[in-house]
């Protein structure tokens, strides 16, 4: 079983036994504390929920930056629309913050709380689900990525 699979697992009560210790990437459950940091300053009748497939969406492109980190942009290897699509997101809703660099959760949020596009993305509450990913590439340098989206 996959990260990503046990990660989900794990939030929606699936495992009895959460994540394996192998499977975690960082100590301090990353997807959970960038999911708080993220509804901390959402209106409260709005929060964001973990989905599945926005979490493959997510993992999958970060996994892709990382192995080309000249590639950082939001349209290579299809838009953000088409790779959600692809990780059977149907919805053409979709928004999606991408950062290079910081170590942790909080060092990304931040740089995405302080640049108005990605903030914005933060904010909107027409989006109800979300999913993040992390890689990290061979210089070590981290990717990360917030997949937004809403089925209307």
């Amino acid at each position: 079983m996959g990260l990503i699979q046990n990660i989900i697992d794990w939030f929606s009560g699936g495992s009895k036994v959460g994540p394996s210790p192998v499977d975690v990437i960082p100590p301090g459950d990353w997807v959970n504390n960038l999911l708080k940091l993220h509804n901390s300053i959402r209106p409260y009748k709005y929060p964001l929920t973990i989905n599945a497939e926005l979490m493959k969406d997510a993992q999958d492109y970060v996994d892709f930056m990382a192995a080309h980190p000249n590639k950082f942009s939001h349209v290579e290897n299809g838009t953000d629309v088409d790779r959600a699509n692809r990780a059977g997101y149907n919805s053409s809703y979709v928004g999606e913050n991408i950062a290079k660099g910081g170590n942790n959760e909080q060092d990304v949020f931040t740089m995405w709380k302080n640049s108005a596009p990605h903030y914005a993305n933060i904010m909107n509450t027409n989006y109800k689900d979300v999913g993040f990913g992390m890689s990290v590439a061979s210089n070590g340098t981290k990717f990360w990525c917030a997949v937004f989206g809403r089925v209307w």
